[in-house]
């Protein structure tokens, strides 16, 4: 049996063949149920990875944000008659008595406490400038000192700016600075969940002197209205109407009236129902509205479809959302699939060396309820199929562990869930579990235990069929497609260097191809458009400084 490769070739990278580059001509390193699955496996379509847009800057997927997180403003410093809870603490420096900036001088705002401002939109900032004078604007955040979490550490603060212009009128103008045009948003998303500081000045075009006045600068989860869904996705038995609860906030200063609809993509077999589909929301108000969607027996279990809900405000865009609703596929698939499953059991029986592959399992002895120890009891009930094992097996589904553990304890749901030592309460907290454990998945960046923490969140995912949390950790900046293609070098090697982390790493993509495949994700044949830098990631340091620091090492791809 050969193992896994990671073959980088000039312009994309392929998992499909399976040797791995240690220097050794067939090093062993896949377990008994991984070598298994491979003698199963077999396919000769290749696919493009496909980057989803805007899941950058973010810890959760787009629009998936709880209601309690979101307030659709928040002001920067006190303001008079504000709602409380509405602003953020803090004290201004630079304007006068009236608000009011002398160009060229600047205004510092300083908060009390560095704030997560990666779910918001940006900043709204009210200013007034003299009729006809056009002024070019620049905003800078500031982080504290801060940690980059990586292989090489520092901490030093991060700045992050955006500029902008506009031609004034003596009136109050409103420019809603998206954080996405700030130029550190993408390299350094993490920057925007701890912002302390921001600062604002610039400079009139005919360079002359004058002023500005600021009336308000604040945080807005929107320019307009805010959709927003802690469940983006969920997945049903054939015929199960599924329902969504869809906030919708207006983030604008004034009164909105709002039409949703659903209008389906070209051919597609599952609709949206929106009850209320009409809204009159005050500046500020948020309302919930019933998104429906029917699983029809046209999808096949494990098949999926999107539902945009678009929403007109007067008349004009609001807002969009995408559903993804799925006909749910039964238990197992993460480590095998039935068919998988039944053709192990079938060389257990008809083969002296996987009978004896298979007492390790059979014959094992917990010594503890974490899930890595109770994970054999799971394989140990699919292979005999005696209940006592998942019995064994059911005390390692718990969730408040990480890591490998956190990986194994969604494995032994996935394995036993057929067994019927669970309830139908038991099923239905065991996902609410998982759920909520989804929401406290970092993407951090590009390295092995990273790549680890991509595939916790992307299995917990897949057990609980929640396909915008899926795409969230396959395709966001630092997830596991990021890793792949910033991670493995033009040679196949993991660019950490080491043997072990090689076979670590391919194990771990291995497992999540297999795990993926009854969804249609084809991982095993699929090509990659690889990271061209010498960066395994963007770091707050110049190399140079790096080398000062750290005896020469520069923190790159294999040390260049």
């Amino acid at each position: 049996m050969s193992v896994l490769t990671m073959f980088f070739g000039l312009a994309f990278l392929n998992l499909k063949a399976l040797r791995l580059r240690t220097g050794f001509s067939n090093v062993r390193f896949i377990s008994f149920k991984i070598a298994t699955s491979f003698a199963i496996l077999g396919s000769s379509v290749i696919g493009q990875a496909q980057m989803l847009h805007g899941l950058a800057g973010g810890q959760i997927p787009k629009g998936s944000e709880r209601e309690g997180d979101l307030k659709p403003w928040l002001h920067l410093g006190s303001q008079i008659h504000e709602k409380e809870g509405l602003n953020l603490p803090g004290e201004w420096k630079g304007f006068d008595a009236k608000r009011s900036i002398t160009i060229p001088a600047s205004a510092l705002f300083t908060a009390n406490q560095h704030h997560d401002w990666s779910r918001h939109y940006g900043l709204r900032l009210e200013i007034v400038a003299g009729e006809g004078r056009s002024f070019h604007g620049e905003v800078i955040v500031h982080t504290p000192e801060r940690e980059a979490k990586s292989s090489y550490r520092t901490t030093a603060p991060v700045t992050s700016r955006a500029r902008f212009s506009f031609v004034g009128s003596n009136q109050s103008e409103v420019i809603d600075l998206p954080f996405t045009a700030f130029d550190k948003f993408y390299p350094f998303g993490e920057t925007f969940r701890q912002i302390q500081k921001v600062e604002i000045r610039g400079r009139f075009a005919d360079n002359k002197s004058g002023s500005i006045s600021v009336p308000s600068v604040r945080v807005i989860a929107a320019p307009r209205l805010k959709l927003f869904s802690e469940v983006r996705s969920a997945a049903g038995e054939e015929n199960a109407d599924l329902k969504y609860k869809l906030q919708v906030m207006n983030c604008s200063d004034r009164l909105q009236s709002v039409n949703l609809a659903h209008n389906a993509y070209s051919k597609h077999v599952m609709f949206a129902s929106v009850e209320p589909n009409e809204l009159t929301l005050e500046s500020g108000e948020t309302k919930a509205v019933t998104i429906s969607v029917n699983v029809t027996d046209r999808v096949p279990p494990g098949g999926r479809e999107r539902q945009k809900i678009i929403a007109l405000a007067n008349g004009q865009l609001g807002g969009e959302i995408e559903f993804i609703t799925a006909r749910k596929l039964p238990h197992p698939y993460l480590v095998h699939t039935p068919k998988r499953w039944q053709e192990i059991r079938e060389k257990i029986d008809n083969y002296g060396w996987a009978k004896k592959a298979a007492q390790r399992y059979l014959k094992h002895e917990a010594k503890d309820n974490r899930p890595g120890s109770r994970w054999p009891y799971a394989v140990a009930w699919q292979i005999s199929r005696d209940k006592k094992y998942a019995e064994l097996a059911k005390p390692g589904v718990h969730f408040e562990v990480g890591g490998k553990d956190l990986i194994q304890a969604c494995e032994i749901y996935d394995m036993i869930a057929d067994s019927g030592v669970f309830t139908d309460d038991d099923h239905a907290r065991i996902k609410l579990e998982m759920r909520e454990r989804m929401h406290g998945i970092s993407l951090s960046g590009v390295a092995n235990l990273e790549l680890q923490q991509a595939r916790c969140g992307f299995t917990l995912a897949l057990t609980v069929q929640d396909f915008a949390w899926f795409e969230h950790f396959l395709y966001a900046t630092d997830g596991v497609y990021d890793n792949i293609a910033n991670g493995i070098m033009p040679d196949g090697w993991w660019y950490e260097g080491s043997v072990n982390y090689n076979v670590w790493v391919s194990r771990y993509i291995c497992k999540m191809a297999l795990a993926a495949e009854p969804f249609g994700v084809n991982m095993i044949d699929q090509y990659f458009v690889p990271g061209y830098s010498k960066e395994f990631r963007r770091l707050t340091d110049e190399v140079e400084t790096r080398k000062q620091e750290f005896g020469g090492k520069p923190f790159q791809k294999f040390g260049k």
